[in-house]
Order: C-alpha cells, then structure tokens, then sequence
C-alpha cells in the first residue's frame, strides 16, 4: 500500500465534496476515516467519512487497511456521502472482503480518505502516518483475491497454521511411510496436498510483500489481521521482525518519493529529521536523506556500502543511494555490513566524511591500483552455476598474465572467490587464516579444474562463502596483477582507492582529467 501515486494510475482522480466537508489542516495532526455500512458481497458498498483527531484520548477505535493499489483503473464505484466514487480493482475486492453482514466498520483507507490531488494535504498527511498506525485498533492486511481460481478457498492458511502447530512436513495430507522402513514418501498427485500447496503458493506470490509502505503497517499496529478472499487471520508476533527495516531495499512504489517517506514513521524523527513534501523533486529529497543518514552515521564511509550509487536516475550525485532501486537485502545486509568490521583497508587512520553545497562529498585516500580487465559475465544466484562463475574468474585471470595455478597465486584466488570471508555459523564471520581448514587442498583444487564440474569436491563452507560474496559481483584484474571482486557497473580505467576512515577500498572514476574528482562505483574487495 502506499499513500501517493502518479497522476496517470489514481484510482481517484479529483477531489470530492466530502473531502471538502472535513478539511485537515497542517496544524492539526487529524484523519479522514471511513464507515462501512453491512452488506453482504455483491451488493452496493455504502460508506460515510468523517474525521478524527489523534492527539484526541476519547477519539474513537479505528481500523487501518494495508494492501497494495495495482491497476489503479477504475473498475467499479463505491458510495461515500451519498457520492459515487470510482476505485481500482485491489481497493474494491478488498473492501468487498473486510466488510460485514451485520455490523459497520471504521477504517482508514489511503485512497479514499486522504485527497490524492492535494500534494499539501498528502504531504501533511504521510508526516504523521506512523500515528495512523500505532494508534489504530488492528491493521487489516489485504493480500488479495484468487480472482476466478477455485483454488483453497476454504482455507488458504492451511499450511502455515500445520507449522505453527509445531506439525512435522510428513505430518501433511500425501505423505506416507515405505513399508518396512523408516523413509517417508509423497504422493505429489493427492488432492489435499496439491490444494494446500497452491493455497500457500497464492499467499506467498501476493504483491503485498514487495511493497515499501508495508514494512511500516505490519510493524507499528497493535494487531494485525491477514485477509485472503474471504478467510482472515490473526497474525501475531509481528513485532519481533522489527530488524525488517533493512527490508525496504527490495520494497517497491510506484512513486519514488515514497521510498523515503514510507521509512520516517520507523527511524523515528529525532534520527531522520524529514518532513514529507509531495512538491519536492526526487533527487532534492534523495539527497537531503542522505545526507541525513550520513550525520546520524558520524560521516562513516560505512554509509556508501551497497548497490544503488552512480545511479543515472533523477541526476543524482554519485554518492547519493539511489532509494528506488530494488537489490536484494540478503547479499547487501551480509556482505556490505556484517563483515565490514572485519577489515582494516585504511589501517585504523580515522577520518570523517564532509558534504559540500550537498553536491560533492570530500574525503582524503590513496590510490593503490588501477583496473585492467574484467570477467565478461557476473554471477547471480540462481541464474549461473557456481562452478561456471569460477571457472570465468580463473579465464580472466589466465588470459591477463596472473596464472592462478601457481604457488601462492592459488591462495590469492580462492581468497578472492570467497571474499576473503567464512560464515562459520549464524552471526559468526571470520577472515581467512592461513593455511584455514574451509580453504581447499591443492588435491581439491586441481580436481575441480581438471573436470570442470566437480564443484561439490570443495569444501562446503567455502562453496556457501563463495556463492555469497560473488552474487552480483564480477571479478577483474589490476594493472599491477592483483585480483579482486567489484560491481558490474565498474570499468576499464576505474581505480581503486582507500578512502581514509573505510575499512575496505572502493572503485572510483576520475572525471575528465582531474586528478581529484572522481564518481563514486562502489566499494570493492582487493587481494594482494
């Protein structure tokens, strides 16, 4: 769900009477909520607005629907105030489904309650929507409709209520012991089994989970309540992913301002000091959180860790995340910020980060290298075998005078493959030792480049190390022979730097023939 969209996908496209009839002034921190007559589907949604004050003790409970706006053409109308209104096809399925036989219901609904053709009031509004959420009674979590499917409409929670009652995955409808042994087998063609599967398969493949603003409405809300169709669920424990704010690197909106202003409601305002304004560019907005993020972070390089940077989006600086761009957190939380403290690039010389004129961003380093040549393909999990990638790096490596078969040159290798890191368990990371028991034998090694294929006769840890710190990266070679593994969007020409302050060295792109100004890459790990 989110609070704004682009003119051209509103579902609302101009402002009704009864917006008019309860306005919200910037000085009051008040809501628009609405009532929903009983009905049963099918029938005519009857509603009525009125407005409440926050900051009002008495004020009455009130319901937050949280649910994504897809198509936002209008597909049918709903009545408010006597007014016919048109809403999307998500927004109406999901009050179709929240609404009740024989009782009203009091909820927020962004689209409807906040006036979307109103920047002033849509700003004003998302400044306090953590409120609209802590102080809500539940939070109803719309996660779709199967449509025409008949698919588990029973119940489509089956599979995730077996689990939570601690139930073992043989325990499920088709499972069945082997005759005279211990060895558990599936029919794959039992009706129940399938129905459950797909039920939970429809769960799982709903928009609501890649949405920015759904981070905010799952975590702050005293309850919630998870709406498939017809069936709900208290979902409960919500509050211990609280670390889920790291999630809103792979959460879209379609507006990308929102991918800001969907976060002030978690870092709270005595951290992150932003007042949402809907009249803002993009890259004005992009850049003043970020700099924001850069003070509560004591002008760490620590900061410029990640994908996202020397983004050609909105005319950013280079060193300013470029907030709209989707990564996936696994790869970027474990290796840009769990192993950072591991390294000492710039040997402990301590130095902090200073933004001029919030165009450029100042800082003394050492240039150490330059980039010679890069592997033609970057791996992705998932998409490349493994053993693939490996044998590339090594081609690279071969083809640009730095033979990784001989002595040392093995160890400078498979140190890069992994990063220079093993996770030896949850929460442990450690740098490789010399001689270190998850680094292959030279038996090992020559097994694996004699056939190509035998992956598996590498260590396991060192292959999990080796898939974590290669996703989307690409290996490359220096003008002085080292090896190392950086971002695709990296060049021919780019130079490695040690930035005083950082922990590991980052590539960077001299622009024109300064010697001085360069476009931020990304940061990069170097073996010797």
């Amino acid at each position: 769900m989110a609070v704004t969209r682009s003119q051209t996908r509103r579902s609302i496209t101009t402002t009704h009477t009864f917006h008019e009839q309860f306005p919200l002034p910037s000085d009051e921190k008040s809501i628009r909520v609405l009532c929903i007559q009983p009905g049963v589907r099918g029938t005519t949604i009857e509603a009525s607005l009125s407005k409440i004050d926050l900051n009002d003790p008495k004020r009455p409970p009130y319901t937050a629907l949280s649910y994504t706006w897809g198509d936002a053409a209008i597909v049918d109308y709903v009545h408010v105030n006597d007014e016919k209104i048109g809403v999307g096809a998500n927004l109406f399925h999901a009050l179709q489904d929240i609404r009740s036989p024989d009782e009203s219901i009091v909820i927020w609904v962004d689209a409807i309650c906040i006036d979307q053709m109103d920047n002033i009031e849509k700003s004003h509004q998302v400044s306090h929507m953590d409120l609209v959420y802590k102080l809500c009674e539940q939070v109803y979590i719309w996660l779709g409709s199967p449509g025409d499917s008949d698919l588990v409409r029973s119940n489509p929670f089956a599979l995730v209520e077996h689990f939570a009652a601690d139930k073992h995955f043989y325990e499920l409808p088709g499972y069945h012991k082997k005759q005279g042994t211990d060895t558990w087998k599936l029919d794959t063609n039992n009706a129940d089994f399938i129905s459950i599967w797909k039920g939970f398969g429809l769960l799982a493949e709903s928009s609501w989970w890649h949405r920015a603003w759904t981070v905010q409405e799952v975590i702050l809300p005293n309850q919630a309540v998870v709406i498939y169709e017809a069936s709900r669920r208290v979902a409960r424990g919500f509050k211990t992913f609280s670390d889920v704010s790291f999630a809103y690197i792979n959460r879209q909106c379609s507006n990308p301002l929102d991918k800001i202003y969907c976060l002030l409601g978690l870092s709270g305002s005595s951290k992150i000091e932003l007042y949402p304004d809907y009249t803002k560019e993009v890259s004005e907005v992009y850049v003043e959180a970020f700099c924001k993020l850069l003070e509560e972070a004591d002008m760490s390089p620590r900061c410029l860790l990640g994908q996202g940077f020397n983004s050609e989006r909105f005319n950013l600086p280079s060193w300013v995340r470029d907030f709209s761009a989707v990564f996936d957190p696994i790869s970027q939380i474990r290796r840009a910020h769990e192993d950072y403290h591991l390294f000492k690039a710039c040997g402990g010389l301590s130095e902090k980060l200073e933004v001029k004129d919030r165009k450029r961003l100042l800082t003394h380093g050492l240039l150490i290298d330059r980039v010679k040549a890069m592997a033609i393909e970057t791996y992705i999990w998932g998409s490349h075998k493994l053993a693939e990638a490996l044998q590339s790096g090594r081609r690279t490596c071969d083809e640009n005078g730095v033979p990784v078969r001989t002595d040392g040159a093995v160890d400078a290798f498979a140190r890069v493959l992994c990063g220079g890191v093993i996770h030896r368990g949850p929460g442990r990371s450690e740098l490789l030792e010399e001689n270190d028991v998850d680094l292959p034998t030279d038996s090992e090694w020559s097994e694996f480049w004699a056939t190509g294929k035998a992956y598996k006769s590498l260590p396991r840890r060192y292959r999990t190390a080796c898939v974590n710190a290669l996703d989307r990266r690409i290996f490359y070679v220096t003008s002085s022979g080292r090896i190392g593994l950086s971002f695709p969007n990296t060049k021919v020409g780019d130079e490695v730097w040690v930035i005083h302050g950082s922990n590991v060295p980052f590539i960077l792109r001299r622009q024109s023939e300064s010697p001085v100004q360069h476009r931020l890459v990304g940061e990069t790990y170097l073996q010797a």
